[in-house]
């Protein structure tokens, strides 16, 4: 950002996306994070009026992942607020999660903010960010369609980021784990080898 206070708000803003993995981290004993958990709360400043749809089985980012995934979403987010879906009021987003092939698969879409002409004709830094968090830290793919309605973006992560099932918290603990105890995951079988995907390109 150019605006020195801009700057800093950035910042800010991905230090708190970390800050809150970390918490969700402490909070399950270092056992996962629940992704809806994770997507509910970067996103509870604009859900009001049914504008935010999350929809996906039970998944647990890996604690390992936890803070990078948290940061994609949250420059999604941002950007979305800016000059997306989030930046009107009658703007909507949904994200969408699924398992296939082996891999985790989330799909961002956002409807009703201003009329997209296309692609941007440079990155920015946090669109930087994002495709190196995605590709390069987590080791995924990512695609971005610049829609007239609205943008999509899909995400594909390997399976070494992610687990099928609910994290399992102990019911001795409200809030914080106890010490010695280490919550895992409850989950079905893992799905079958990871098989081929599509790419992505970006």
């Amino acid at each position: 950002a150019a605006d020195p206070a801009d700057f800093v708000a950035a910042v800010d803003g991905r230090i708190a996306a970390m800050a809150r993995a970390h918490s969700l981290l402490a909070v399950s004993g270092w056992a996962g994070v629940d992704l809806r958990r994770m997507a509910t709360d970067e996103l509870a400043a604009w859900d009001q009026g049914n504008r935010v749809l999350l929809s996906g089985p039970a998944i647990a980012v890996r604690a390992e992942a936890a803070q990078a995934v948290s940061l994609a979403l949250h420059e999604l987010t941002t950007n979305a607020a800016k000059y997306g879906a989030l930046s009107t009021p009658g703007g909507t987003l949904s994200l969408d999660w699924r398992v296939g092939d082996g891999h985790l698969h989330l799909d961002w879409r956002e409807r009703g903010g201003p009329p997209l002409a296309g692609p941007p004709t440079s990155r920015g830094f946090g669109t930087e960010l994002l495709h190196g968090t995605v590709t390069r830290q987590l080791g995924g793919e990512l695609t971005q369609t610049w829609n007239p309605a609205g943008l999509d973006c899909a995400l594909i992560l390997p399976p070494d980021t992610w687990e099928a099932g609910e994290i399992a918290v102990s019911s001795h603990r409200s809030s914080h784990t106890s010490a010695g105890q280490s919550p895992g995951y409850s989950r079905p079988p893992a799905p079958a080898g990871r098989g081929h995907h599509p790419s992505c390109g970006g």
